[in-house]
């Protein structure tokens, strides 16, 4: 029963959630190309969109979480010892909060295109 646990927490990891509304077309260098390939052909049965975005959501994902810590000047809060916790004044704030944004843009312009189906499927 392994495969299928593995199969499950794969589907649970990467098989959730919305996709865009249009697909993103981008060059890449030769060499990663060709990695690609080997991918592909290692793993004949995988579409080769569904490898492409495996990848590149497990890049972001490791991305984001190594975003460095940079102390800021400003103490949030103090840990059960008592030591002081001072703000992140890098990236991460930043980002998280772009992250929001734009998840919210997102679920908006779904909603917006789902609203449209509906009324397409309405009319016929």
């Amino acid at each position: 029963m392994e495969p299928f646990i593995e199969l499950t927490e794969k589907w649970r990891q990467f098989g959730q959630g919305d996709l865009t509304l249009k697909p993103y077309d981008l060059a890449i260098p030769v060499v990663d190309r060709e990695l690609l390939e080997r991918l592909y052909q290692t793993y004949p049965r995988l579409d080769r969109a569904e490898i492409l975005r495996d990848l590149l959501s497990a890049a972001l994902r490791d991305m984001e979480q190594s975003l460095p810590y940079e102390k800021g000047s400003r103490v949030i809060a103090t840990d059960e010892w008592g030591d002081e916790i001072y703000e992140d004044s890098g990236l991460t704030p930043r980002f998280l909060s772009l992250s929001k944004e734009f998840q919210s843009k997102l679920k908006h312009d779904l909603t917006q295109q789902n609203t449209s189906k509906g009324e397409n499927t309405a009319a016929k």
